[in-house]
């Protein structure tokens, strides 16, 4: 999934060959991953929930790519999705990500970054990302993934929906019922007096 994901990165921004990507991939080190972080600030505009973002590279190498995982959401569900002048962004709803990449200017060690943003219709739940960093002497390709908030569809209703859904529906239930036996009482007394 990473190499579809950053190819098509790479293609967009045209700075990188893709071929590259897909020889050479390293695995995430643990002190990479402690020292990025991508930190959210939730705010709601109406009917809308703002992500602004803060990325911070405490690093000692630099991030070309930084995905935030949104799965099970449509392009109806997230909107405006903007980056600070030297960065793209996009959203990739067949993959369920965000991606804000580097343009003219990159995620660059040791640096704290804002700017990425984009709304939604979803509540802030928890969520991941990943980055990616590309080595530019060996063409190794670093991932590092971490967790952070992102708008998520609800998979499973909560007992208090379920238990209103329910009880919303017991009045239909019963006039079925009532409507069925209505129904019978009459077929029933269209035979008898039919036979007789």
């Amino acid at each position: 999934m990473f190499t579809t994901r950053f190819v098509k990165q790479a293609g967009r921004s045209g700075g990188i060959v893709a071929l590259t990507f897909l020889l050479y991939t390293s695995h995430i080190t643990a002190s990479h991953a402690r020292q990025l972080s991508v930190t959210p600030t939730v705010t709601t505009i109406g009917p809308l929930f703002r992500y602004d973002y803060s990325i911070v590279n405490a690093g000692t190498i630099d991030i070309s790519l930084v995905s935030i995982a949104v799965q099970g959401l449509s392009l109806a569900d997230i909107q405006n999705v903007s980056a600070p002048a030297g960065f793209s962004a996009d959203f990739d709803d067949a993959l369920g990500f965000v991606n804000f990449s580097e343009s003219t200017q990159g995620f660059t060690a040791g640096s704290t970054l804002s700017g990425f943003a984009f709304e939604s219709t979803f509540a802030p739940t928890t969520s991941s990302f990943e980055a990616f960093s590309v080595d530019a002497d060996t063409g190794n390709v670093t991932t590092i993934t971490g967790s952070t908030l992102a708008p998520g569809a609800a998979t499973v209703p909560e007992a208090g929906s379920l238990f209103l859904g329910l009880t919303a529906l017991l009045p239909v239930a019963l006039g079925l019922i009532v409507r069925r036996r209505r129904m019978a009482y009459s077929v029933a007394t269209l035979t008898i007096t039919k036979g007789s």
